[in-house]
C-alpha cells in the first residue's frame, strides 16, 4: 500500500483521472472531419475503383495477337461449346461457290429479235428480189442475202392485209423459245462463269413472254456449261440456230440464219443484286460446325498462336463471362443456370478482391504521401493530378498492350518510366521513385505479369530516379531515359536467359526483341520527356536548372534593370549570391536556386532605389525628412513592388518565394527603435513590434531559410569598422541565433545541425570577401622598385 490506498483504488483513480475511452473517439472523429484527411480519403478511393476496374476488364479480357508465342499453355475454365471458325468458314464460302449466278432475260432484245424475224415476211410484197430495197435487207452494217425461191415462200406467209400469218407467228415463237433455252453471254461473263468455283451452272430467269406461253416446261431453270455460249463464237451458235429452224421452208432457213447471226446480242445479263443476295443465303444457311471443351482442359498449347487459336480463346472468354443471349438462357436447363449463376458469383468475388489489392496499394501509397510530402494532401489539384498521372499510366499500358501484345516490354516500361521521370522534376527522387514502383506493382496486377517482369521495370525506374536529382543541361533527360534503357536490356537479357524455356524455337530471338524493346522505351521517354519540359515547367509550376540559368544570365532585361537604375542593390544581391551558393552546398540545398533567387529577392527596390543606403552613395539619407511610420511603409513596400514586377516579368513562382519570404516576418528594427524614441518624446505610448514587421510569409524551404540569413548578414557586415574573421563568425551566430529565436525557421525544415552548416559556410565567404589586405605606402614615400629589401611581403587573403 502506499498514502493509505489500495493497488486496486489507485488504479480506480488514475481510471477515473484519464477519462472514458469516448475522447479517443472524439479525437478519431475530429481528424476524420479535417480536410487533408477527406481528400486523401477521395483520392484512395479513386484510385481503387478506377485502377480496380481497369485491371478487371484487363485480365477478364487477355488479348493475344496472330504470330504471337506463348510458353505456357492456355487453360479453359469452364465448358463450353466452341465454334470451329476455320472449317466453318470454309464450308461457308464452299456454299457460296457452289452457288450459281442469276442471269436475267434481255426481254428488249427477244422483243427486237421477234421483230426482225417477222418483218421478213413482209418483203414478199416485191415481185422480185431487184425489187427489195437495200436498206431493208442490212442489218447491223451487214447485208442478208434472200434467194427468189426464198422470196416465193414468204409469200405463202403474207395475208392479204400484209400481215403475218399465224404459222409464221408459231414458228417464231418456237425459235425464240428454244433461242432462249440457251444462255448467250458476253466475253466477260461467259469468262467469269468459266472461272467460277461454281460446278457449272447458272440460274436463269426466263423472259415472260415465254413464261405465259401454253408450253413452259420447255425452258429449263438452270444451264450448264454445255447450254452456255459466248456471244463471239460464231460457229457454235450458227449450229444451235440451224438446228432449231428446220421447222421453216428450207429456202428461207439460209436468210434467217444470217438476219439472227447479224442482230445478235446476249440473250441474258447478270442480275447482281440477286446473285449477291442467293449467294449470301447459301453461305448463311450453312450451320456452324460446333466443338465441344470441357473445364481445366488444355486449349491453346504452347507455340505461335494462329487466327484459329486467337477465335477459340476469344470464346472461352465470352463463355466465361457470360455474354449469352436471353434467347440461350431460356433454353437453358436449370442445371445449366444453376452452374452460369455460380460462376457469375465467382467472377464477382474475383473482382472484389482486385479491387481490394487496389484499395490497399492506394492507402499504402497514399499514407506515403501523407507523412513525406503532406502538400498532396492539403493542395487537392496537386493530389488530383498525381491520381490522373498514376491511373492514365496505368490505362495507357493496359491499352496499349492490348492493342500491341507482342510489345509488352515497350507497353509496360514506358508509361511506368515516363511518370517516374515526370515526378523526379516535378518533386523529389525518393518520392517518384515511391510512385513508380506503386504504378509498377499496378500494372504488374492489371496484366498479370511475372515477377521477373517486376524486376526489369524496378530496374528502370530505379536508375532513372537515382540519376535524376536535377535537370542541369538539355541533354540531361535523354541521358537519363538512355542509360535506364539500356540497364532495361541488359536486365531482360539476363531475366530472360534465366527464365524463359530456350528449347523452343524462337524463344532466344523473341528474348532479343524484348530486350529491344526495353532500350527504345527508355530511350523513348528521355526524348519525350525533354521535348515537353517547356510545357511541362508550365502546368506543373516547377522551374528546372536549365531554366534557372538562362534566368541567372546577366543579360536578362530585369537584371539589367537592377544593374543600371540600383547598382548598389545589384552588388548588394552579389554578394549574398556567393554566400547562399556556399551555404546550400553546404547542406545539400539547391545552390543554383539559391544564387538566381539572390539576385532577384531585391528587384522591388528598383521602383525608389534612393530611399535603400546602398544606392545612396554617400549622398543625403531621404529618411532624414520621413516619418519613421512613412519610412516603414517604402521599406516594406519594397517587397511588395517586387512581388508585381515578377509578375510583370513572369518570373518562375519558386524566384517569387525569395522575393516575399527574404524578410519572413522579422522586425525593421532602425525604424522601429526611431519611432519608438519618438513617441517618448511625445510621451504616448510605445508602437506595437507587429506593426514594424514585414508582411511574410516565413520561409517553406531551405533555400529561402538561407535567403534571409544571408540578407541580413550582409548588410550587418558592411557596418563592421573591422571585419576580422572572429568578428564576422561572431556575427554570423547572432544573427542566425536571432532569426531562429525570432521563430522565422517555423515553416521549413531546417535543422539545427544545418543552420550551424549554414553559419559555418557564410563565415568563410565573408572572410574571403573581406580578408586583410597589404598597405601600401604613399606616392611620394614610395621604395625604389629596384630594392627588393622594401618588396611587399604576400601574406594570406591578399
Amino acid at each position: 500500500m502506499a498514502n493509505g490506498k489500495s493497488t486496486s483504488a489507485r488504479r480506480r483513480e488514475v481510471r477515473k483521472n484519464l477519462g472514458k475511452d469516448a475522447s479517443s473517439f472524439s479525437r478519431g472523429i475530429a481528424f476524420a472531419k479535417r480536410r487533408e484527411f477527406v481528400w486523401t480519403t477521395i483520392f484512395i478511393a479513386a484510385m481503387a475503383l478506377f485502377g480496380g476496374w481497369i485491371t478487371i476488364h484487363s485480365t477478364e479480357s487477355p488479348t493475344y495477337e496472330v504470330g504471337q508465342l506463348i510458353t505456357e499453355p492456355i487453360v479453359a475454365r469452364i465448358s463450353f461449346d466452341a465454334v470451329k471458325e476455320a472449317e466453318t468458314q470454309q464450308r461457308r464460302e464452299s456454299a457460296r461457290e457452289r452457288t450459281p449466278a442469276i442471269y436475267v432475260a434481255n426481254e428488249e432484245y427477244y422483243d427486237e429479235l421477234e421483230r426482225q424475224i417477222e418483218s421478213l415476211v413482209s418483203l414478199a410484197k416485191y415481185n422480185n428480189v431487184n425489187e427489195i430495197p437495200s436498206a431493208d435487207l442490212e442489218k447491223n452494217g451487214q447485208s442478208i442475202n434472200i434467194t427468189p425461191q426464198g422470196l416465193d415462200a414468204l409469200r405463202k406467209y403474207l395475208n392479204e392485209d400484209d400481215t403475218v400469218n399465224n404459222q409464221w407467228r408459231k414458228w417464231t415463237l418456237d425459235f425464240l423459245r428454244f433461242y432462249f433455252s440457251i444462255a448467250i453471254l458476253n466475253t466477260q461473263q461467259y469468262d467469269q462463269e468459266h472461272n467460277w468455283n461454281s460446278p457449272g451452272l447458272i440460274r436463269l430467269i426466263h423472259p415472260h413472254q415465254l413464261l405465259e406461253s401454253p408450253t413452259p416446261q420447255y425452258m429449263p431453270p438452270t444451264l450448264t456449261q454445255s447450254r452456255i455460249f459466248q456471244i463471239d463464237d460464231t460457229e457454235k451458235l450458227k449450229q444451235q440456230i440451224i438446228s432449231n429452224i428446220r421447222f421453216f421452208p428450207q429456202s428461207i432457213q439460209p436468210t434467217l440464219v444470217e438476219l439472227i447471226l447479224a442482230t445478235r446480242q446476249p440473250n441474258y445479263l447478270i442480275d447482281a443484286e440477286l446473285t449477291h443476295k442467293a449467294r449470301n443465303e447459301a453461305y448463311d444457311a450453312v450451320r456452324p460446325v460446333i466443338v465441344p471443351y470441357a473445364a481445366n482442359t488444355v486449349l491453346i498449347k504452347p507455340g505461335i498462336l494462329d487466327e484459329e487459336s486467337i477465335s477459340l480463346i476469344e470464346q472461352e472468354q465470352r463463355a466465361y463471362l457470360g455474354d449469352i443471349s436471353h434467347s440461350q438462357i431460356e433454353s437453358m436447363s436449370e442445371e445449366q443456370l444453376n452452374r452460369m449463376s455460380y460462376r457469375v458469383t465467382t467472377i464477382w468475388f474475383s473482382r472484389l478482391g482486385i479491387i481490394g489489392i487496389f484499395l490497399l496499394i492506394a492507402t499504402s501509397l497514399w499514407v506515403y504521401i501523407y507523412n513525406y510530402n503532406v502538400r498532396l494532401v492539403t493542395n487537392p489539384l496537386r493530389g488530383f493530378a498525381l491520381t490522373c498521372i498514376v491511373l492514365f499510366a496505368l490505362l495507357i499500358t493496359v491499352i496499349a498492350t492490348h492493342l500491341w501484345p507482342e510489345g509488352l516490354y515497350a507497353t509496360a516500361t514506358f508509361p511506368a518510366l515516363l511518370a517516374t521521370i515526370l515526378l523526379a522534376i516535378i518533386y523529389d527522387q525518393r518520392f517518384a521513385l515511391a510512385i513508380g514502383a506503386a504504378i509498377v506493382a499496378m500494372i504488374m496486377i492489371s496484366l498479370n505479369l511475372p515477377v521477373a517482369f517486376g524486376m526489369i521495370a524496378f530496374t528502370g525506374i530505379g536508375i532513372a530516379a537515382a540519376l535524376l536529382p536535377a535537370v542541369k543541361t538539355s541533354s540531361t533527360v535523354v541521358r537519363v531515359g538512355a542509360i535506364s534503357g539500356v540497364v532495361m536490356f541488359a536486365a531482360a537479357i539476363l531475366v530472360g536467359l534465366a527464365t524463359q524455356p530456350l528449347y523452343i524455337n524462337a524463344e532466344l530471338k523473341q528474348i532479343v526483341t524484348d530486350a529491344l524493346l526495353a532500350l527504345g522505351s527508355g530511350i523513348t521517354v528521355g526524348m519525350c520527356v525533354q521535348g515537353t519540359l517547356p510545357m511541362i515547367e508550365k502546368v506543373f509550376h516547377i522551374t528546372t536548372a536549365m531554366t534557372l540559368k538562362e534566368y541567372n544570365d546577366a543579360s536578362k532585361p530585369l537584371l539589367q534593370r537592377l544593374a543600371q537604375e540600383a547598382p548598389g542593390t545589384y552588388q548588394h544581391s552579389l554578394r549574398i549570391a556567393d554566400m547562399a551558393e556556399s551555404a546550400a552546398e553546404a547542406v545539400g540545398a539547391d545552390p543554383l536556386l539559391c544564387r538566381v533567387g539572390a539576385m532577384y529577392h531585391d528587384i522591388g527596390k528598383i521602383n525608389k532605389p534612393m530611399y535603400f543606403i546602398e544606392n545612396q552613395g554617400g549622398g543625403p539619407n531621404r529618411h532624414a525628412k520621413l516619418s519613421p511610420a512613412m519610412s516603414l511603409l517604402i521599406i516594406v513596400g519594397h517587397v511588395k513592388d517586387g512581388i508585381e514586377m515578377a509578375r510583370e516579368y513572369a518570373l518562375p513562382r519558386v524566384l517569387r518565394h525569395f522575393i516575399e519570404s527574404h524578410h519572413g516576418t522579422t522586425l525593421v528594427e532602425y525604424f522601429y527603435h526611431a519611432a519608438k524614441k519618438q513617441r517618448e518624446a511625445e510621451d504616448e505610448a510605445a508602437p506595437s513590434e507587429f506593426e514594424f514587421r514585414y508582411p511574410g510569409p516565413k520561409p517553406q524551404t531551405k533555400e529561402a531559410a538561407i535567403m534571409l540569413i544571408c540578407d541580413g548578414i550582409e548588410a550587418a557586415a558592411r557596418t563592421l569598422p573591422d571585419p576580422t574573421p572572429v568578428r564576422l563568425e561572431q556575427l554570423v551566430s547572432n544573427i542566425a541565433s536571432k532569426r531562429l529565436m525570432d521563430g522565422q525557421f517555423d515553416e521549413c525544415n531546417l535543422t539545427l545541425a544545418e543552420l550551424h552548416s549554414i553559419e559555418e559556410a557564410i563565415t568563410k565567404t565573408l572572410c574571403a570577401i573581406y580578408h586583410a589586405r597589404i598597405k601600401y605606402p604613399a606616392e611620394d614615400a614610395a621604395p625604389d622598385v629596384n630594392d627588393e629589401s622594401h618588396a611587399p611581403q604576400t601574406q594570406t587573403g591578399t
